[in-house]
Order: C-alpha cells, then sequence, then structure tokens
C-alpha cells in the first residue's frame, strides 16, 4: 500500500505540475475542469487499487492455508480503502499547496514535489494503517 501511495503521489505530482507550467491552471483558475479530472482520474485510480490489493491479500491468505472468513475480508477491503484513498486525497492538496509555492518562487516543482509526496505517503499510510488496524480489529 506503501508503494501505491507513493505511486500516486508522483502521478499527482507530474501532472498537477504539467498543468501548471502548460498554463492550464493557475492564480486566478486554479479549479479548472483539468484539475478537476485529475482528482477524479486519481480517486478512481485509488479506489481500484485499494480494491485490487484486499483481493489479492485474501487471496494469498487462503493461499497459504487460512480460512476464508468474510468479515475479515470485509474488514481487509475497509483498510485497504481507508488508507489508499485517504492518503491520496492527502497527498492531492498538499502537491497543489506546495506546487503552487514553489511555482510562484519561480523553482520547478518537480524538484521537490516527488520526494515530498513519496515521503508523505510512506508516513501518511503508516499513520492511517495503524488507526484503521485498531478501528477494525
Amino acid at each position: 500500500m506503501n508503494d501505491a501511495s507513493g505511486d500516486l503521489g508522483s502521478i499527482i505530482s507530474f501532472k498537477f505540475t504539467t498543468l501548471l507550467f502548460l498554463g492550464k491552471i493557475g492564480k486566478k483558475k486554479l479549479w479548472d475542469k483539468d484539475l478537476m479530472n485529475l482528482f477524479k482520474e486519481v480517486f478512481l485510480l485509488s479506489i481500484f487499487i485499494s480494491l485490487i490489493i484486499s483481493i489479492l491479500s485474501n487471496l494469498l491468505g487462503i493461499l497459504i492455508g487460512f480460512n476464508f472468513n468474510y468479515n475479515v475480508f470485509l474488514k481487509i477491503t475497509l483498510i485497504s480503502f481507508t488508507i489508499i484513498v485517504l492518503t491520496t486525497i492527502v497527498l492531492f492538496f498538499v502537491s497543489i499547496i506546495i506546487g503552487l509555492i514553489l511555482f510562484k518562487k519561480n523553482q520547478n516543482p518537480d524538484n521537490y514535489l516527488i520526494p515530498i509526496t513519496t515521503a508523505l505517503a510512506d508516513l501518511t499510510s503508516m499513520i492511517i494503517l495503524y488507526f484503521s488496524v485498531k478501528l477494525f480489529f
């Protein structure tokens, strides 16, 4: 899940800075259709990834000898969904805020956003994992 969250953070950062440099978004037109489409695409991708992770986790459990339990399957699915979706939302807004600040200071946001978002994805997903496991188990 850490890797998936970091990858989503990279996608957000690359796409956002591309929109900035192309002039499709900026100070006066931040929440235009291109940025909203990026949010929708990444959000749907995060939902799809969380479902794939939960299905594969349960299949792996069955393959190594655990009995299938619908309640455990549901909990793993909820934990996976919670981690990836919440992390994606945090990364999206952090990328926008930091990207705009760096862009206004005539810095290339790509140079900073990728390391920031991947590190933040690792930290955020671990914190959400901790609280999700405490909540659901």
